[in-house]
């Protein structure tokens, strides 16, 4: 076992920080979202990319909305992110939520089994409030596309099955252009996710109460006029001839409409041809097969032979059945529904870190600059007893004070040398005297008024160090998990004044008591492992958790442990007083205590291990802060954890 060493009577600020769970000897840590010390954003870019919605996708999950949901029952209506809204769709056999998203690079529609997980604050989305309160009870007995090779989609609704419908929602994919827009019998707008206006378009209006119309007409040729092996060749070739770019599939991509990069590149792979080929480089053979495949796809879309799903090991996905036969998932709506929904939770977590850390960080400067001037102001209060000084010596030197002079020369008792002293020369001897002496007095109170103001700031400081390392390592869980823990983070720092409260965090708050009451809270879901002897270790995955774990559920006997010194996360090692712990599962929560904390890229760490009755809570301190009186020390290895990627 490491060396121990004791401290008695020691007082030490400590703050908490949650690390994830871990399970046996091999001491191995699995992380989800990010690796130590890295971006979080950065982390996620590094997997595959996000697949484009192209028109191939969007057209599948239409056909198949057209085949499984008609007629169907609208229940419900959520908004529950700023861009994203879900439809309750209820058939005779089955339920569905049918999501649709107008989020420039995450644009898609698709279903989903369980509602989705509303936004905190979705009670102030108006868009959603207001469709509901027009398609609820409506019945879904239409889906079309308006125009071939566009990503419009036209969903009717009346009031019965046969009727004729009283409301359409158009359904616009397209990239940053994206949009949903609702439509009375008429044609007339009633509501729009983005209403779109002269100055942002010359070429069409979305306006409420204006007469909806379909987007411009995309660029490029229409697929199915250029089916014959000689028109297809052709037009690549006399695109190829205008373009600085000469690559298959972005002359391929660019040439035809409903063809997005995605699909050119899916294209140009089955026909055994590299894309980034010359065009110009192709020979007869070639040419040939890339054609088989163009056709193969515009017949697939014609006639609505789709069957999504992932190839080669889940690392690329395809709208059509392979060439072979191979049979993939039988729904495009269920598919991309789970598939985007990933990306999407994915996606929110990302924007909430990013959000989160800028906060964290700007408020550190702020509260870094504050201690910086009180402690300039502290020093200039401790002048106070030389101020005092110069009054005596002004008192005893009265008889040299000559009306009118403006400083004196004086013998200093303290330091034995001879110091001169500015005097007002309007005032007497006295008068001056008395000035020093009120100076002195002043800057006395001031000191006592600037103490506890440094202690405030040094404690929102460390506050601040600890949110900022628990950010730095948010792992573990699902992606629902660790937007409930951001959502966490940012209501406490919104409690402790970091943040300024607005209306939606007021719905936050109200979202997080009702789910208190509906389910278990999020600040019980604490990660649990074990030692190498089976003993439990619990570790806070927030400030809140954490202070629970320590004030709480910390028993006699239970081993508490934090990094000595540093930002990091308390550990609680979990024991009766009858029981022996061995030196391996001491080492092994202490290295977890150590990896987990600003530390953790030393060579050893010295970690703190204290008892229940050795830890409180002093009043008024942050989240996460305890207070330690008596300790051990364990020096720690954090470089034995070791990380699966």
């Amino acid at each position: 076992m490491e060396r121990v060493n004791k401290f008695s009577n020691l007082q030490q600020w400590c703050s908490l920080r949650p690390i994830v769970a871990a399970q046996g000897i091999k001491r191995t840590i699995k992380r989800s979202f990010s690796s130590k010390g890295s971006n979080h954003a950065t982390s996620l870019g590094k997997e595959s990319a996000c697949r484009n919605f192209d028109y191939s996708a969007f057209k599948s999950c239409v056909w198949d909305l057209e085949q499984r949901f008609l007629p169907s029952r609208v229940e419900s209506v959520v908004q529950y992110r700023e861009q994203s809204l879900a439809l309750k769709l209820r058939t005779v056999t089955d339920i569905k939520w049918l999501s649709i998203s107008w989020k420039p690079d995450l644009a898609h529609i698709g279903t989903r089994e369980l509602e989705p997980r509303r936004g905190s604050a979705s009670e102030a989305f108006t868009f959603g409030d207001a469709v509901q309160r027009n398609l609820r009870g409506m019945i879904l007995n239409g889906v079309s596309m308006p125009e071939m090779w566009e990503r419009v989609a036209k969903l009717s609704f009346g009031e019965r099955a046969d009727d004729f419908p009283r409301y359409y929602l158009y359904v616009e994919i397209m990239n940053k252009h994206s949009n949903v827009v609702l439509c009375n019998e008429d044609n007339d707008i009633l509501l729009a996710a983005n209403q779109i206006g002269s100055k942002k378009s010359s070429q069409r209006l979305v306006q409420i109460k204006k007469k909806y119309s379909l987007p411009p007409s995309p660029t490029g040729l229409s697929p199915d006029d250029y089916t014959s092996f000689e028109d297809f060749k052709t037009s690549i070739l006399s695109y190829a001839s205008r373009s600085d770019n000469k690559r298959l599939d972005y002359c391929l991509s660019r040439c035809f409409m409903g063809v997005g990069p995605t699909m050119a590149r899916e294209i140009a792979t089955k026909a055994g041809l590299a894309q980034e080929s010359d065009v110009a480089s192709l020979d007869s053979s070639s040419w040939t097969r890339f054609h088989a495949e163009w056709a193969h796809w515009i017949t697939s879309v014609v006639q609505n032979n789709f069957n999504c799903g992932y190839l080669n090991d889940k690392e690329s996905l395809t709208v059509f059945h392979s060439q072979d036969g191979t049979k993939l998932d039988s729904s495009p709506l269920q598919f991309f529904g789970d598939y985007y929904s990933t990306y999407s939770e994915r996606d929110e977590a990302c924007r909430m870190l990013s959000m989160l850390r800028k906060t964290v960080k700007s408020q550190h400067l702020k509260v870094t600059k504050k201690l910086a001037s009180l402690e300039n102001q502290l020093d200039s209060s401790d002048a106070a007893e030389a101020t005092k000084l110069l009054g005596d010596l002004v008192m005893c030197n009265l008889h040299k004070i000559k009306p009118g002079a403006a400083e004196v020369e004086v013998d200093n008792w303290e330091t034995g040398n001879k110091e001169v002293i500015k005097l007002d020369p309007t005032i007497s001897g006295v008068e001056n005297a008395e000035a020093l002496y009120k100076k002195a007095s002043k800057l006395r109170r001031g000191s006592s008024k600037i103490l506890p103001l440094i202690e405030s700031c040094k404690g929102d400081m460390a506050y601040l160090e600890d949110t900022e390392v628990l950010l730095e390592s948010l792992e573990g869980g699902t992606a629902d998990e660790e937007i409930a823990l951001l959502n966490q983070i940012e209501s406490e720092l919104v409690q402790q004044g970091f943040m300024k409260k607005k209306s939606i965090h007021v719905l936050k708050e109200k979202s997080q008591k009702k789910a208190k009451k509906a389910s278990k809270s999020v600040s019980s879901d604490y990660r649990r492992l074990k030692s190498p002897n089976g003993f439990d270790i619990l570790v806070g995955r927030s400030s809140q958790q954490n202070d629970e774990i320590t004030m709480r559920l910390a028993k006699p006997g239970d081993i508490w442990m934090h990094a000595r010194g540093f930002p990091g996360a308390h550990v609680l090692l979990r024991c009766s007083p009858s029981q022996s712990v061995e030196n391996s599962d001491l080492e092994f929560a202490a290295n977890l205590a150590a990896y987990y904390s600003k530390g953790a890229n030393l060579a050893k760490v010295d970690v703190i291990m204290a008892d229940k009755k050795d830890i409180s809570k002093p009043k008024g301190a942050k989240p996460g802060q305890v207070l330690v009186k008596k300790e051990r020390v364990i020096v720690a290895t954090p470089a034995s954890i070791t990380t699966d990627e």
